[in-house]
């Protein structure tokens, strides 16, 4: 995975951090209380940001690490930037972030702008955004990376990337202009100087789209209006929230406490009166749904899930005291937390940052196998066979099917410097190893890590139908036809930390029936990620039994066997 995306998680990390903001000039409805001295910073800008998009969420990592409501959270978060993006980047060198979301006519995609704080640190980013191949879009070129990702360079410290192509096109499109001249610009120049800034554009969360979301919200209430039920099904009883308001600033004031503003423009007093209702109905609706999360947490027997019941109580007394004000058609809301509900606030939030650090490395980790296993399936409908493990090249010279692979991972020129009869440690094929594409390493990983996390496994050649055998065989690839117990449930590839194994050495787990199981996993507590035959990939369990786990890996045993529901 290249460094554009793998941004993607400090972006997050800071834009969760929007939770702890400053105030917002419009709110003028609630009760004022003592800013921050303001920094002096340049506005956010609109530049790349279509018109039509549904939101922009601004923040200055540099800046929000720096407020006293954030210190025990400092280390943590630096920690965490560092670890997943196996780099020293940390929030203090990023200026600006924002994510913009768009819809088409089917789903939400973002996009993902970001300013560093200097030339060195974009230079390192920026250099990693060039791995792919380059698209020319609208009279400016891009590039997509082999994961999917797409970034454009707008200048010499700034990145925009998105997992979608449509998005990232749709915002080199906008250009410079961006969103500038839309009826919300307006308010969005009164927030772009903060530290950090929200704004929903409630007025395209209408039509398809807000049916869309309808839908969704009345999936907590099934049964509304059926069955003698007098109560108006939620979705409508909510819809004022995005069909009679314009667009909403979000924003939190943070000091020593932390005080949450909401301000919701109204084309009409009318238009207003309905929003407002609508909040005080979201309010009970997330109260309610609170109550009966508590409920089932208490039951829970898993200290995991048990720990939840403090974020739930903080969370409710928020709720408890929020108030909700009406001015002719603005709507504003408050919601403070007390000093000590914020230090409560701050205490939970780490060990919430921690966990999901962890699964979003393991999430990583499984997109690199579902990275490999469609270059694998791509392989094999060039050439009617997967790759061999070990295939034979010039002087039959040995080269691994990660190497093999690598036309199809769109590292055409990283094959082509390859030199195949010679050995994968000759001199010139050290320079290649040392250009170890990321989908081979694991998230969890050092940074310049060469040893690859992914194997496949392999068992000895032989005649057909003698013995139940892997997936692979040495120096023979297989066809679809060879699986005889499906492909379903074949272990195509598997993550495991085998210290040692550069990527490009002819290197797997050798497999026979009689043979021990090598250690799994390794890079994560409780599990391993694999690769399936059919291309699809999952976590499993490090309890699964050593039987089933024998019979995942042999194709032609005859016993398939069906892995437990995820």
């Amino acid at each position: 995975m290249t460094r554009s995306s793998i941004l993607v998680p400090l972006l997050s990390v800071s834009l969760i951090l929007l939770l702890l903001l400053p105030p917002v000039s419009q709110l003028s409805i609630v009760t004022a209380q003592p800013a921050a001295e303001p920094i002096s910073t340049a506005p956010f800008s609109l530049a790349y940001i279509p018109r039509d998009a549904i939101a922009v969420i601004a923040a200055r990592p540099a800046v929000l690490m720096q407020r006293p409501a954030l210190a025990t959270l400092r280390d943590t978060v630096d920690g965490l930037s560092k670890s997943m993006l196996n780099v020293p980047l940390t929030p203090a060198d990023v200026t600006q972030s924002a994510m913009v979301l768009l819809a088409d006519d089917r789903t939400v995609s973002a996009a993902f702008i970001v300013r560093f704080a200097s030339t060195d640190v974009a230079r390192e980013f920026l250099a990693g955004a060039d791995v792919g191949t380059a698209v020319t879009f609208s009279g400016q070129v891009y590039q997509r990376q082999p994961n999917g990702w797409c970034s454009f360079k707008p200048d010499a410290r700034t990145l925009v990337l998105s997992p979608d192509k449509v998005a990232l096109r749709r915002c080199i499109a906008a250009g410079k202009t961006g969103a500038t001249t839309t009826k919300w610009a307006e308010t969005w120049r009164g927030v772009a100087s903060r530290d950090s800034a929200v704004l929903v554009n409630t007025s395209m969360l209408r039509g398809p789209l807000g049916d869309y979301v309808g839908a969704r919200i009345q999936k907590l209430q099934p049964n509304a209006g059926r069955g003698g039920f007098a109560t108006p099904p939620l979705t409508y009883r909510l819809a004022p929230l995005w069909q009679q308001s314009e667009h909403v600033v979000a924003e939190l004031r943070v000091s020593d406490a932390v005080e949450l503003r909401l301000v919701s423009q109204s084309a009409s007093v009318d238009e207003a009166k309905q929003v407002h209702s609508a909040l005080l109905t979201a309010v009970s609706v997330a109260r309610n749904a609170l109550s009966m999360a508590r409920v089932s947490v208490a039951r829970s027997d898993d200290a995991t899930v048990a720990a939840m019941l403090q974020p739930i109580d903080l969370v409710d007394e928020l709720l408890e005291d929020a108030r909700i004000v009406r001015q002719e058609t603005q709507l504003g809301a408050v919601v403070h937390a007390t000093p000590e509900a914020t230090r409560r606030l701050t205490k939970l939030a780490a060990p919430a940052l921690l966990a999901g650090r962890a699964a979003g490395l393991r999430t990583r980790s499984l997109n690199n196998l579902k990275q490999i296993a469609l270059a694998m399936h791509n392989y094999h409908d060039t050439y009617k066979r997967f790759p061999a493990a070990t295939q034979l090249g010039p002087k039959d010279t040995p080269r691994s099917w990660r190497v093999t692979l690598l036309p199809w991972l769109e590292q055409q020129a990283l094959y082509d410097e390859y030199r195949q009869d010679e050995p994968w440690d000759s001199e010139n094929n050290q320079r290649v190893l040392a250009k170890m594409p990321d989908v081979f390493r694991c998230p969890m990983d050092t940074a310049g890590s060469t040893a690859t996390s992914y194997f496949t496994f392999v068992s000895p050649r032989q005649e057909r139908g003698r013995r139940p055998v892997a997936a692979f065989e040495e120096n023979v690839g297989l066809s679809f036809r060879d699986f005889i117990d499906g492909t379903s449930n074949i272990i195509l590839a598997v993550e495991t930390k085998k210290p040692g194994t550069p990527w490009t050495k002819p290197e797997d787990l050798p497999f026979t029936e009689d043979r021990p199981l090598p250690k799994l996993g390794g890079w994560y507590p409780g599990g391993f990620n694999l690769a399936l035959c059919d291309g699809s990939a999952r976590f499993v369990t490090d309890q699964i039994d050593e039987a089933t786990l024998r019979r995942l890996i042999m194709r032609n045993d005859g016993n398939p066997v069906q892995l437990p529901a995820r």
